[in-house]
């Protein structure tokens, strides 16, 4: 994937969970790409996709939009076998 496909999904997770816009992002470098600053912005792409997947996973139980987020990002990464997340409740 390219970083404009990374921004673009950043940009469609924030619109559904706006606090999601608090986690680092890399920033885009105009110069050009080193070596170093290719595998930092790997990283960093990295860890702010699994900060995501961690958030989503646990607030998904109490909010749809969460459930929402992580399908885009199931779909983001090719997964063809979607995690589904109910609203459970109690049947008593």
């Amino acid at each position: 994937k390219r970083y404009r496909d990374f921004r673009e999904l950043q940009t469609q997770l924030v619109t559904l969970w706006p606090s999601l816009s608090e986690l680092p992002f890399p920033p885009k470098h105009i110069a050009k790409m080193q070596p170093h600053v290719i595998e930092e912005r790997i990283v960093a792409l990295e860890l702010f996709m699994r900060n995501c997947v961690s958030l989503f996973g646990v607030y998904s139980l109490i909010d749809y939009r969460c459930g929402q987020a992580l399908r885009l990002v199931q779909e983001f990464l090719g997964l063809h076998v979607y995690v589904n997340v109910h609203l459970c409740a109690d049947s008593e």
